[in-house]
């Protein structure tokens, strides 16, 4: 027992290594200070875009502030994580990592928790100051001026729960980017994970489809190969649309604990099963 507590120990000491020095290149990547940069000046102008629609001011800055977190965070995660294993293949450093007492699922899981910290501490920080941005807004805000309505509260569950939900949806874009960086170049894999994100946002209408061919009532029951497909389509790819609820957010509606946690225990086993795809496919891979 005390031989097996020690093995977990030094792997998960290992994973941990990796993880903290990917932390620490992927802070000196330019690229997530850009895309950081242009996702605050996106949420600077929800204001700009809300004086269009007069009374509509902090809607329209709730709806674009929490819309512009969860995407540029995935685009960190997209461009930085899907090179974050073929850099270390480019410049060999990878064969120094494993000739260390290091196993290549903990070189995997250690990118992946690196990433993922530098990718939620940079959604935290454009999360803070979009927080920051609407208090002000919100306080100075006329209200409406037809009915002479109190501006909503910036900080109120409802817009904690959409914020959470970002996280746990970077969860899950994060696992995906690694899981193509371990298996293909930097620009297949960014292609492949965008589009895996994409796909993901439109998760409901999959089955919508399906369910619109289902046969009528009485009708003959038959393999339809249209439904199949879509059928396996929408268990297979990543259900990223039960993680947006920004729509009751932006209107203060908040959605039950019980939908909170089982979306989040969904996102959080969905980036495990990647992962551990993803681990397994790095295991057999041969590396040049």
């Amino acid at each position: 027992m005390a031989d097996a507590r020690e093995t977990v120990r030094r792997r998960l000491g290992g994973a941990l290594a990796i993880a903290r020095n990917t932390f620490r290149e992927a802070m000196r990547d330019r690229i997530l200070y850009l895309v950081g940069a242009f996702g605050i000046i996106v949420l600077m102008s929800g204001k700009i875009v809300g004086w269009v629609s007069i009374g509509e001011d902090i809607v329209v800055v709730r709806s674009v502030g929490l819309s512009a977190i969860p995407f540029f965070g995935a685009i960190m995660a997209i461009f930085v994580g899907t090179g974050i294993i073929q850099r270390e293949l480019g410049g060999r450093t990878i064969y120094t990592i494993l000739a260390r007492p290091v196993a290549r699922w903990e070189f995997v899981v250690g990118k992946y928790l690196g990433l993922l910290g530098t990718v939620l501490g940079a959604t935290a920080a454009m999360s803070v100051v979009f927080l920051v941005y609407l208090a002000v807004v919100t306080s100075v805000a006329p209200g409406d001026p037809v009915g002479g309505a109190v501006p909503p509260a910036a900080f109120g569950w409802p817009v904690f729960q959409s914020l959470v939900l970002s996280g746990a949806e970077l969860l899950v874009v994060t696992a995906i980017a690694v899981l193509f960086s371990s298996i293909s170049t930097p620009i297949l894999s960014a292609v492949f994970t965008f589009f895996t994100y994409v796909a993901g946002q439109f998760a409901s209408d999959v089955m919508l489809m399906s369910e619109m061919l289902a046969p009528e009532a009485g009708a003959p029951v038959g393999w339809d190969i249209r439904r199949i497909l879509l059928e396996a389509l929408y268990r297979v790819m990543p259900n990223l649309d039960m993680m947006n609820v920004r729509l009751n957010s932006v209107h203060g509606i908040a959605i039950s604990n019980a939908q909170l946690g089982w979306t989040i225990l969904y996102a959080v086993a969905y980036a495990g099963l990647v992962l551990v795809i993803g681990c397994a496919l790095f295991e057999r891979r041969n590396l040049p």
